[in-house]
Order: C-alpha cells, then sequence, then structure tokens
C-alpha cells in the first residue's frame, strides 16, 4: 500500500477511533443520567401515593411542602406528620412499588418522636439478594417529626440492569474500537517492514548496476578484439557472458521499474497507436526463440480498427511479458498464436499457446507479486513471478480489462479488452 493511502488510513482511522469514543462516553452518560432519573421519579411518585394513601386511611392533612426528601442516593424519608402503623405502611410499599412496575428490594423504618430513634421495620426481598451488610443503617432525619423512611439496596444494580442493552452495545462498539486500533497498528508495523524491504531492494540493484554497466563495456571490448576473435571457444564464451549480463541487466531494470510505479502513481504518455504495427515489432523480438525451439508463431490481425490510446513503452513491455510466459511454459511443443479482434467497437488482443497450462486452483494468484505458478520437481521455467503482477499494473493503469483461461496439459489464453 502507498505512502498517502497509509497516511489517510491512519488519519481517517484515528478521527473515528477519537469520535466513536466521545460518542460512546457521553451515549453511557446519557443513559446512566435518563434512567436514574426515570427510576428516581417512579419512587417519588409511589412514595408520593403511599402518602395519599396513608393520610386518607387516617383522615389526617398532609404537609404542603416539604413532603419527601431524598436524604442519600437511595434513602429517602416521608413526612407524614402523624404516626404510621408499620403493617400498613409496609403493605401500602408493597402495592405500590409492584404497581408501578418497580421490583426493588426495599427495608422501612419508622421515625419513634418518644425514643428519638428510627424503629426498624422489616427488609423487603423480591430478588433473593444478599444485603446484610447494608442493611439497618437508616438515619434519622432532624426535619421532620413524624416521617417513616424507605431505603433501596439494590437501586444502583437496578438501574445498570435496565441500562444493560446500551452497556452490551457500548461494550460490543468499544471491542470494535479497539480491534481496529489493533488492527492500524499491525498494518503500520507490516508497510514498515514491507518499506524496509523495498528499499533493501532497490538498494541492491542500483549498486548491481554499476558493475554490469562495467562488465558489459569489457565484454563488449574483448569481442572486438581481433586475436579474441581469432579463438572461436574464447569468443563463444564471450558471448555468453554478454547474453547473462544483458539478462542479468534486464531482471534488474524490472524490478527497479516495478519499485517506481509502486511508489508513484503511473506516469502514462498516452497516444494514438496501431495496435498492429506494435505488435509485429514487438514478436520480431521473438524470433530467435521461437525458431531455437522448432516452434510455431502464427498471427492473425482481424480487428478492423486496429487504433488504440495507450503509453507505447508499457504496451510494448505487456506483449512483452505475455509472449515471454506463452514461450517459457510452452512445454514439449511451443505453438503461439497472436491475434486481434473487435468487440463492441474496441480492437481485443489475444495471445493463445500450447503449454503446460495452469491448475485452476492457482489462476486467482496469478497476478500477485511475486506469485510463480509451480512447477513440482521442474525447475527449469527462471523469473521472479513479476510479468504477469507488471501486465495487470498497466492494464489497470490504462482501465483495460485482462481476461486469463487456461487448461492443464492444453494451454493458456489471455484476452487484453481495449476499452
Amino acid at each position: 500500500m502507498r505512502q498517502r493511502a497509509i497516511n489517510w488510513v491512519f488519519i481517517l482511522g484515528s478521527i473515528l477511533v477519537i469520535g466513536m469514543l466521545a460518542f460512546q462516553s457521553y451515549w453511557v452518560a446519557y443513559s446512566w443520567s435518563s434512567e436514574n432519573a426515570k427510576t428516581r421519579q417512579t419512587i417519588y411518585i409511589a412514595l408520593y401515593n403511599i402518602a395519599e394513601k396513608l393520610a386518607k386511611f387516617d383522615q389526617i392533612t398532609l404537609p404542603n411542602r416539604d413532603l419527601i426528601k431524598s436524604v442519600s442516593s437511595n434513602y429517602y424519608v416521608v413526612n407524614i406528620n402523624n404516626s404510621i402503623d408499620a403493617n400498613i405502611l409496609e403493605r401500602f410499599l408493597i402495592e405500590e412499588l409492584q404497581a408501578r412496575e418497580l421490583n426493588l428490594d426495599f427495608e422501612y423504618a419508622i421515625y419513634d418522636c418518644s425514643s428519638d430513634e428510627m424503629v426498624y421495620g422489616d427488609f423487603c426481598s423480591i430478588s433473593k439478594k444478599d444485603y446484610e451488610a447494608d442493611l439497618g443503617n437508616l438515619p434519622k432525619y432532624e426535619e421532620f417529626t413524624y416521617y417513616f423512611g424507605v431505603k433501596f439496596p439494590g437501586l444502583v444494580g437496578t438501574i445498570f440492569t435496565n441500562m444493560m442493552p446500551s452497556l452490551v452495545f457500548s461494550g460490543i462498539t468499544l471491542l470494535a474500537t479497539l480491534f481496529f486500533i489493533y488492527s492500524v497498528v499491525l498494518l503500520l508495523r507490516q508497510q514498515k517492514v514491507t518499506q524496509l524491504q523495498s528499499d533493501f531492494i532497490n538498494n541492491l540493484t542500483h549498486e548491481f548496476k554499476t558493475p554490469l554497466s562495467s562488465m558489459k563495456i569489457a565484454t563488449d571490448s574483448l569481442i572486438a578484439n581481433p586475436y579474441v576473435q581469432g579463438d572461436p571457444k574464447v569468443n563463444r564464451y564471450l558471448h555468453i557472458i554478454g547474453q547473462q549480463n544483458d539478462r542479468l541487466q534486464q531482471h534488474i531494470d524490472k524490478i527497479l521499474d516495478l519499485a517506481k510505479l509502486e511508489k508513484e502513481s503511473i506516469a502514462l504518455n498516452i497516444e494514438n497507436l496501431n495496435l498492429h504495427d506494435l505488435i509485429r515489432d514487438t514478436l520480431t523480438l521473438f524470433e530467435a526463440q521461437v525458431e531455437q525451439k522448432d516452434g510455431k508463431l502464427a498471427c492473425r490481425f482481424d480487428a478492423a480498427n486496429p487504433i488504440v490510446q495507450a503509453d507505447a513503452g508499457h504496451l510494448q513491455n505487456v506483449i512483452s511479458n505475455l509472449m515471454d510466459n506463452a514461450i517459457k511454459y510452452s512445454g514439449q511443443r511451443l505453438e503461439i498464436s497472436v491475434s486481434t479482434r473487435m468487440e463492441k467497437q474496441y480492437p481485443v488482443l489475444r495471445i493463445e499457446d500450447r503449454g503446460i497450462g495452469i491448475p485452476e486452483e492457482q489462476m486467482t494468484r496469478l497476478f500477485k507479486k511475486f506469485y510463480r505458478v509451480s512447477t513440482g520437481n521442474v525447475h527449469n521455467v527462471k523469473g521472479f513471478g513479476l510479468g504477469l503482477y507488471y501486465v495487470k499494473l498497466i492494464c489497470d493503469a490504462h482501465k483495460w480489462h485482462i481476461l486469463m483461461d487456461s487448461k492443464p496439459g492444453r494451454g493458456t489464453t489471455v484476452d487484453i479488452h481495449f476499452h
């Protein structure tokens, strides 16, 4: 992945992570505030109704203000201004809380003015939870004379239970966010390793170019020497050295070109080209190889309009790479057919061979970098696995469509649709 794309992924990912964390923090706080207010409002209404029932039962008038006070987060006192019967109070508490669907455990106590103490009533459990460590602590409230207090030990837990859907969703979102952060970290690490590997290969190939150029000059000088020309054996060895030097130089140039294409956007010099003329010029480079293998190279140009818009150098390299593969994987017989045709007013180039073919399970990986078709224990096919990767890169840059069909033992067909 290019550095610019990595930077954008990191920036957008950081914004997304910060936004998600901020939103989830706000959402949890809002859910807690909303659920807390809703539950406490329901408790307040229930206690108010209980006070009215007690007043009606005893035929008294309730105070006009300060009827209910919240002493703590889970403890309330209700000002009745009259003596209170514990049994009646407990019945009213249970009935009203159940009517309001407040399934809360509670304990209550009634203030005794004669002893100036809270007389503990009882603990009513609905959930059967153990609150023994927190029970019995219902303090007095100095501002009221006749009142009762109600404490809900599990109030906070109940609010959290009611928030469970929001908490679960927030937890899932948090895990997804952490996974995204972990993925970005891995991506940055992988990008750094890839960059180091790419820089190493580029530096290494650049270092190879200088000695190769010197070897090329020295070899050409020796071949041109009259004394060397008079010795057929030495002359043949020098030609072999020169050929291998050129071959190594081509491999190095290909690696450098691919590195440049990956780091930068491909700069194409688009012009109108005659596809047929370009194919003829390219195929002349392979005539010697075909003759050396006693092969056959057939051409058929049926495209009525062979004019395409392309970069001449890159298009020639694409054709050369496809021809090179067709020759290398020709097997025992070398038969290559190059043809053109028209399809939807656009020319189509087809290069077809009768070689060893490609297994179906390997077809999806053909255009990947450094991937080479497995030939078992046979290692007579040389290369770096960059040819088809380069072909796909150039076709994508031109917005051409490339299709490949192959059958083991029957050969391979490659079609390039020029759009």
